[in-house]
């Protein structure tokens, strides 16, 4: 009961630093879930889209599937370049977390070594520090799952506006048609490459078409919040085991 007194006397105490931290973890769970749901609103929509193609390719054995492995490619594609931002955005994550957690803790350096002076153990001061450390993350879930499930409509129609015309950038000009304009100015070649009904019609997802509710939404923003988590472990324990033993080391010299 002590420590626990103990670790909401030092949040107090430290609230400009903890706010701060809680503001980077809050933007950090926001920037994860949102590239969560564009890979989530994708991969629903490549479900559809295969479901329609099925259909199609049940009443019209002979469709061409040229369009269709061209829509698949680009699905892929699209994935890939998803993944790929959630590894950047992590790493970025990561090393401005050990930037910040580290200059915090330097603010901190006189209140370590008093703790240090009492008699209190490299192990015991720096589980203090995670603790204290991780509670501005535990908030910001639920400030951020807050302002999602009241944004939720919004939040889904504009990732879902978002990732449509990130899938059109990897669509190649001849499944893109928009108009009888654009068909009459496509020449031979590309024409052939065509699907046989309107392309657009057939790859594009209207909002409507996705049921996406608030339990999707929270679970997705659990399942980033999980990885954010684990990822500000890592760095607040070695940046707090790292200055710990730092100041340690160095007290006497």
């Amino acid at each position: 009961m002590k420590k626990a007194q103990n670790t909401f006397a030092s949040i107090r105490y430290y609230k400009k630093y903890n706010l701060l931290l809680f503001g980077f973890f809050s933007l950090s769970l926001m920037v994860l879930t949102l590239l969560r749901l564009l890979l989530k609103f994708q991969k629903s929509k490549m479900l559809l889209i295969s479901e329609r193609w099925d259909v199609l390719s049940q009443y019209l054995p002979g469709t061409p599937t040229k369009g269709f492995n061209t829509i698949v490619t680009a699905n892929i594609e699209l994935q890939e370049t998803y993944f790929f931002v959630t590894k950047i955005a992590m790493s970025s994550i990561l090393i401005i977390g050990i930037a910040l957690t580290g200059t915090l803790l330097y603010h901190r350096r006189q209140d370590i070594k008093a703790l240090l002076s009492l008699g209190l153990s490299l192990w015991r001061i720096s589980f203090q520090l995670i603790i204290e450390a991780l509670f501005p993350i535990i908030f910001s879930f639920l400030g951020v799952l807050l302002v999602m499930l009241l944004s939720q409509n919004f939040i889904k129609e504009e990732t879902m506006s978002i990732n449509e015309q990130l899938f059109s950038k990897e669509l190649p000009f001849e499944i893109v048609i928009k108009s009888h304009n654009d068909l009459e100015n496509t020449d031979q070649t590309n024409k052939k490459l065509l699907l046989p009904f309107n392309a657009e019609a057939f790859y594009s997802i209207e909002t409507s078409e996705s049921t996406f509710g608030s339990l999707q939404l929270t679970t997705e923003v659990a399942r980033s919040f999980v990885q954010l988590f684990l990822l500000s472990l890592l760095f607040i324990t070695l940046t707090s085991i790292a200055s710990v033993f730092y100041l340690q080391k160095n007290m006497y010299a």
